[in-house]
């Protein structure tokens, strides 16, 4: 039974120093439990019930970024799948090892490249980061811009090269691939992809290599001449008209190999200051079945590194230069 009497505390005992026994404490971290020593140290009891409180948070935290890997790792399953799924799924695709399965090691997918612990690029807390998706010639199809719109934002900002090359892609180049800072090669060649090509390009600040040949985008093409980082350029046989800006075309000092042939754009080409802008690195340039026009100066044999000249299917005229 309980006594309605308080018991009465001996204040005749002094208080003297803390130390550990082996019991654990009451607050269930494992860590010892203080009881009362000789050698009482006001501050080191502080510093002991700090360093308790510190492993506490470290463990909580270590347990929330777990759960938080595992959530965005299944997100990033689950957009996937939802892309394989609408897009042909096992109806269409070749390449279909990991994306018709119930497996989360990202990296036994057909056609993913995962980023590793030696990249310069390391997400929050090492969350799993897909940096790869080389998908060519695998018979994808349909209108790719809503699941690929669901899966980008997970992977946009680790994402370095795209090629869906080959396949049936249909509809408008999505918008928010602009979101990918770090894309350094992106191939949408031999598809059937419409419309025109949307603004946001020009963020895709470290591109290197564009390749959009053999679609059916249409419109202007001053977005791609915008990207002063290129070193190849395809815009091939497409529906582009209209004149290039030949001033960001100057800007463009990287760039080695450019190919506009099989479209409809027009005006000149050739100026004294493009062949100076161009004359350190092109290697090849095929402007075949436009509608440019205007002489072909002699300023062009500035471009020493040349290999590759196609101008057939135009309105050039005067002499062919020495």
């Amino acid at each position: 039974s309980i006594s309605a009497t308080p018991r009465k505390i001996d204040t005749k005992i002094p208080l003297v120093g803390l130390s550990h026994d082996s019991t654990s404490s009451s607050e269930g971290d494992g860590e010892p439990r203080p009881k009362i020593s000789e050698d009482f140290d006001e501050d080191d009891y502080r510093a002991a019930a700090g360093k308790r409180r510190r492993h506490r948070r470290r463990k909580r935290k270590a347990l929330a970024i777990e759960e938080e890997k595992k959530d965005f790792c299944q997100r990033i399953i689950g957009s996937l799948r939802n892309f394989y799924n609408e897009t042909g799924g096992i109806t269409t695709w070749k390449m279909t090892h990991g994306w018709d399965r119930n497996t989360d090691q990202l990296h036994k997918w057909s056609g993913i490249g995962i980023g590793t612990g030696n990249d310069s690029y390391r997400s929050t807390h090492s969350l799993p980061h897909i940096k790869e998706i080389v998908l060519p010639s695998n018979g994808i199809g349909g209108p790719w811009r809503r699941p690929f719109r669901t899966l980008l934002p997970l992977i946009c900002n680790t994402l370095t090269t795209l090629r869906l090359s080959g396949n049936k892609l249909s509809g408008n180049i999505p918008r928010c691939i602009g979101t990918c800072k770090e894309l350094t090669i992106l191939s949408l060649n031999d598809n059937e992809i419409t419309g025109e090509l949307p603004l946001c390009l020009n963020q895709l600040t470290k591109l290197r290599v564009l390749n959009l040949r053999q679609n059916n985008i249409e419109g202007f093409a001053s977005i791609a001449f915008m990207l002063k980082s290129l070193v190849s350029l395809n815009l091939s046989e497409n529906n582009f008209s209209g004149a290039l800006n030949l001033a960001d075309l100057c800007n463009m000092e990287h760039l080695e190999d450019l190919d506009l042939s099989y479209n409809s754009f027009a005006g000149s080409f050739f100026t004294p200051s493009v062949c100076k802008a161009l004359e350190a690195r092109i290697v090849r340039i095929r402007l075949s079945r436009n509608d440019f026009n205007g002489i072909i100066p002699d300023d062009i044999r500035q471009c020493v590194n040349l290999t590759s000249l196609t101008l057939d299917g135009n309105r050039f005229s005067g002499p062919i230069p020495d």
